[in-house]
């Protein structure tokens, strides 16, 4: 049902508004951002090879597009055999644009850097730095879409080492910010009197949705929040009509350019892509990943544990703890998952967010119609994303991580732009903010950088 056409709506972000938060917090939050970078960087040029998440399969996907490769090889290459990982499956199997993307930004710099790995390591590096160094353009109080990045030390981590999240995380928050700003180029184009003249301005954002398609699969979610924003958008809009024209013609791109990706990996995998991907990867993965050994129920005890009968309850109880393993490794966890932090940190990282979400609600529920509209979204697709990670642990592997969260931070980006206004006016965010940036910044230092494995 629609609303009532004279609902109170949250007023927006204004770039000309001079009212910011205190000098003095913006200045901490934007020098923690910096150093933010400071600390992927030293973790990138001092970390062991693949002493990260699964950043062997990564970067041999990495270095094959680093070479003269432009097209995705065909499954089980020859060349290709050493990025299959212990299920048997290569990244360069997906159709992620990231691989192809730093293996050509690795082929640049590798000449001045001499290492490759550190080449393909400040790809990622690049990313973060391009969010901070927006942060510190950005005018008024939308910085705070960028004030998110301080919510986890994870963020950080992920941006210093060989893999696709970062990727997705940034093009999420480039999307978002699009979103926010009244005087962005995809609003310049939907406020433009003159039909879809002005189409080329919508351009970098159809790329950026088009690459998030074949980005990481969990990322799929921001898509749900860019239909929910798009119904509101047509909502409050008197030219719905002309919205709605543009808005189709952006989807009709979008439409070509995805379809113009699978036709081209059909040209090289076929019709049987499917079930070459199940034999390669009985003939890679180790013994007990192997997909026939999966369909007796037999292999790694951690995988099928709905069909081996347990109970779905029994994962919040031991040996399991999945909700205890996913908010550890989305609060700050390091290596593959074995360096945590205190008890007391996670203790104080759970307060905060706790104090966060209650905080947002405080502020935002009694901020209009639109606040809600949005603040009920960003609850139901963050209890969303936790059922997915949920039940893949269930059904699938058991993998306990919080990185499958990540696209929630997209979100609550969007939030933190559209209505700093309305949050940026209570000193309360920026002492939740700035706590949570001294925290991560002990994290990533004192159970990151000193027990990670050196080159």
């Amino acid at each position: 049902m629609f609303l009532p056409v004279k609902t109170r709506i949250a007023e927006p972000a204004n770039l000309s508004d001079k009212t910011t938060a205190p000098h003095i917090f913006r200045v901490i939050l934007l020098t923690a951002l910096l150093a933010a970078v400071a600390l992927a960087v030293i973790m990138a040029t001092t970390s062991a090879f693949d002493s990260h998440p699964d950043e062997r399969v990564h970067f041999e996907a990495v270095e094959y597009y680093s070479g003269d490769n432009w097209l995705p090889p065909a499954i089980g290459d020859p060349e290709t055999l050493d990025s299959y990982s212990a299920f048997g499956k290569s990244r360069l199997n997906l159709p992620d644009f990231y691989y192809l993307a730093a293996g050509k930004f690795t082929a640049l710099l590798t000449p001045l850097t001499g290492n490759i790995l550190l080449s393909a390591r400040l790809f990622n590096i690049l990313l973060l730095l391009i969010l901070v160094l927006m942060a510190l353009r950005t005018p008024g109080d939308q910085w705070l879409i960028y004030a998110v990045l301080l919510l986890t030390p994870q963020i950080w981590y992920t941006f210093s080492y060989v893999n696709s999240d970062a990727f997705a995380i940034f093009l999420t928050f480039l999307i978002s910010a699009q979103l926010v700003n009244d005087k962005s180029r995809l609003m310049q184009y939907f406020n433009s009197p003159t039909g879809v003249h002005q189409f080329y301005k919508s351009l970098p954002t159809i790329l950026s949705v088009t690459l998030l398609y074949f980005a990481k699969e969990n990322f799929r979610l921001y898509f749900l929040f860019l239909i929910i924003w798009g119904l509101w958008f047509l909502y409050i809009r008197s030219d719905r009509r002309q919205i709605l024209v543009k808005t189709m013609v952006m989807i009709f791109l979008f439409a070509a350019l995805v379809s113009a990706k699978y036709a081209l990996d059909y040209s090289i995998h076929g019709p049987n892509r499917g079930e070459n991907l199940r034999e390669i990867q009985e003939l890679t993965a180790e013994p007990e990943f192997r997909p026939s050994v999966r369909d007796i129920d037999a292999g790694h005890p951690d995988l099928n544990l709905k069909r081996r009968g347990v109970d779905a309850l029994a994962l919040f109880r031991e040996p399991y703890n999945w909700h205890l393993g996913t908010f550890f490794t989305f609060a700050g966890a390091y290596g593959h998952m074995e360096f945590f932090g205190s008890a007391n940190y996670y203790r104080l990282m759970l307060i905060l967010y706790i104090v966060l979400t209650l905080f947002l609600i405080y502020r935002l529920w009694p901020a209009g119609w639109e606040a809600r509209y949005f603040l009920i979204a960003l609850i139901l697709l963050s209890a969303y994303i936790l059922y997915l990670a949920f039940y893949f642990s269930w059904e699938s592997a058991f993998q306990p991580q919080g990185r499958y969260l990540f696209p929630v931070l997209g979100i609550i980006a969007y939030l933190f732009g559209r209505f700093s206004r309305v949050i940026s006016k209570s000193i309360s965010l920026y002492i939740l903010l700035s706590s949570a940036a001294l925290l991560s910044v002990y994290s990533f230092i004192f159970y990151g950088l000193i027990y990670i494995p050196r080159a």
